[in-house]
This record gives C-alpha cells, structure tokens and sequence, in this order.
C-alpha cells in the first residue's frame, strides 16, 4: 500500500493524513523535543585544594611509592 492510498483513505473517512504527533512520533518542534532528551545542566565542580589533591594522590598511591622505596633501599644499601 503506497502513501498516496494512505491519505487518500483518510481522507474518505474525514480524517487528516497521520502526522509525527499522531502515530507516536515525537513532533520536530525544537521546544518540545528537547524537553526530555537527557541533557541537563552540569552541577559546578567541587573545588578542592592543592593540598587535598596531594594528599587525595598520595593515599591513592601509597603502595606503589611504598615498593619504590623499598626497591631502591634494595639497590642502594648494599652498594653503601
């Protein structure tokens, strides 16, 4: 069935074609198709310190400088 026997259908029962709106489609209105798309306004970044981000870093990464600096104990002690 082709579209023009579609609206001609509709039109015999008095009725307009179907529109986006109509068969379930969100319509192109820029207003209403971005009412709820997902997006939304980002909340301002917690701002934090220097200090805290290096302490923030260090705790993160206490077991790596922890085997660094058993690593070079390990080299240098026994050259001494």
């Amino acid at each position: 069935m082709g579209v023009k026997e579609i609206i001609d259908r509709h039109r015999h029962k008095g009725e307009s074609p179907a529109t986006p709106a109509a068969s379930g489609a969100a319509p192109h209105n820029d207003e209403v198709s971005s009412v709820d798309d997902g997006v939304t306004d980002k909340e301002r970044a917690v701002v934090i310190s220097k200090r805290q981000k290096v302490k923030r870093h260090c705790g993160r990464f206490k077991w790596w400088y922890l085997l660094g600096v058993i690593l070079f104990l390990a080299i240098i002690l026994p050259i001494l």
